[in-house]
């Protein structure tokens, strides 16, 4: 039976940016549609009185993509319901939400936005973007957490072997954006680092759900 510890063993991401992002999105996206609708069927005149037919694609594509995103920024609210981080007694279980093939792509200074629209586009058109992963990473594998990069914009790194529990893809490291977490990333990396160095700490815990074996190593033993 677990125990009570004096340390934080969940920690969730925030909410309020896809909520701003969801509400934005989704009433342009409307908006949008509506206008497209009205201007394809000719009730859109110009200053002349003449019907601006041709302004109807590109307003119904800019509301049809703004939906989409809206669909997508609820589906990270509703996946972001359960912590991104648990610790268990027998390790550490981490929920990767929306993760793609494109967030190791660095941000060049200046390129900023454009780099984050074609994130957000492979996103969606890979269908990456509507995906959520469950890792897990035995103490014994976590090789310890740090934060890098600048104020206001840290991010938390994860070192180890984490196996993916659908399709046992092994990662070695994977990050959190400090944007993404309720808690500052040293706090949520010192109470990792503190437990993995606490075996005491951890048998207060308690255990993860299932104790399928998800490490390759521990196998081939």
């Amino acid at each position: 039976m677990a125990g009570h510890t004096s340390f934080r063993t969940r920690f969730f991401g925030k909410t309020w940016v896809f909520w701003a992002q969801f509400l934005f999105t989704g009433l342009f996206g409307v908006l949008g549609i509506i206008m497209g609708v009205v201007a394809s069927s000719g009730l859109l005149r110009d200053a002349f009185g003449k019907p601006r037919t041709d302004a109807g694609p590109p307003l119904l594509a800019i509301g049809g993509f703004m939906l989409v995103v809206a669909v997508l920024n609820c589906f990270n609210i509703l996946a972001l319901s359960a912590p991104l981080i648990r610790c268990y007694r027998e390790g550490i279980a981490c929920n990767l939400i929306g993760a793609t093939s494109l967030d190791g792509i660095p941000i060049v200074p200046g390129l900023h936005r454009i780099i984050m629209l074609i994130r957000l586009v492979w996103a969606i058109v890979s269908l990456q973007g509507f995906r959520t992963q469950q890792l897990r990473a035995t103490w014994q594998n976590f090789r310890g957490a740090h934060v890098e990069g600048p104020p206001m914009a840290h991010v938390l790194i994860l070192n180890g072997m984490f196996v993916n529990e659908d399709t046992g893809q092994t990662f070695d490291s994977f990050a959190y954006l400090q944007s993404a977490l309720k808690d500052h990333p040293r706090a949520v990396a010192e109470v990792l680092n503190r437990l993995a160095c606490d075996q005491r700490h951890r048998q207060l815990l308690s255990s993860w759900p299932s104790l399928a074996t998800i490490d390759p190593a521990a196998e081939a033993d």
